[in-house]
């Protein structure tokens, strides 16, 4: 048997009026808007560690059976095409962000990555949290959910994958160039062995001709060659290094250092 006691939000943090609350029973998306509107904290799949909610809901039947039914390291779960269940499971720990459809799901996995960064980092090691902990960190979900919900702030990870995304359709882009004189010169040499009658003066500059094209395009095929290379090689090396920002607290490396 299974029973998870995901407590409501205090009345203290909803402003809703009873027309707003008959509105919301409908349950329809456009009450919502868009965005993460439930963040939660899961030891052991049954006790809730920390929570934060922007919204009255009556999901937690459904919360409880995801959490539960949750195997993988991430999953995520969709709710009558109106709402998203998404988790991140590590150790004992469960954490959970609950959000409308339209939201996107990287996003929201993005959020879940810090907020588990976070909790680890602040309180996973501790056997008990005291209230003023537990209210810290129900802050840092408040806030967590305010800025992922904000589509006009990027997170680091965010931008680097902007980055990322940004020099790959540049380098795509040259590689099409290139491609592209390829085929012309192909057009070219083509052209040049339909012709029936040569001088040997005139034969003898279209062999030099043509071995100065196949020359040039090994060449331009070894220097693609290397660019692949090594733009494969400084993505691998960038996935590091955010692997280790990511993993150490930031840009300094406060917590790897010693």
């Amino acid at each position: 048997f299974f029973f998870l006691m995901i407590r409501r939000p205090p009345r203290s943090t909803q402003s809703r009026s009873s027309a707003a609350s008959d509105v919301y029973k409908r349950q329809t998306q456009s009450t919502w808007g868009m965005g993460i509107f439930h963040l939660l904290v899961v030891k052991d799949r049954k006790d809730v560690v920390c929570d934060y909610s922007s919204q009255e809901h009556n999901l937690y039947k459904f919360l409880n059976a995801v959490v539960k039914k949750s195997k993988k390291e991430r999953s995520s779960f969709k709710y009558k095409d109106e709402f998203n269940f998404n988790l991140i499971t590590q150790a004992e720990y469960t954490f959970v962000a609950v959000s409308t459809c339209d939201f996107s799901l990287d996003r929201s996995f993005f959020c879940l990555e810090e907020v588990s960064h976070e909790f680890f980092r602040r309180l996973a090691k501790k056997p008990s949290l005291s209230t003023g902990e537990k209210q810290s960190f129900r802050q840092y979900l408040e806030d967590s959910l305010v800025r992922f919900n904000d589509s006009t702030s990027l997170t680091k990870t965010e931008e680097l994958k902007q980055n990322l995304m940004a020099t790959k359709d540049i380098y795509i882009e040259n590689l099409d160039k290139v491609l592209e004189r390829e085929g012309k010169l192909d057009d070219i040499a083509q052209k040049v062995e339909n012709l029936s009658a040569y001088s040997d003066r005139e034969l003898k500059q279209r062999l030099v001709s043509i071995k100065e094209g196949n020359e040039a395009r090994d060449e331009r095929r070894r220097l693609k060659s290397k660019y692949t290379i090594a733009f494969i090689i400084a993505l691998v090396v960038l996935l590091i290094f955010l692997y280790f920002v990511y993993h150490c607290g930031g840009y300094d490396f406060p917590e790897c250092r010693g």
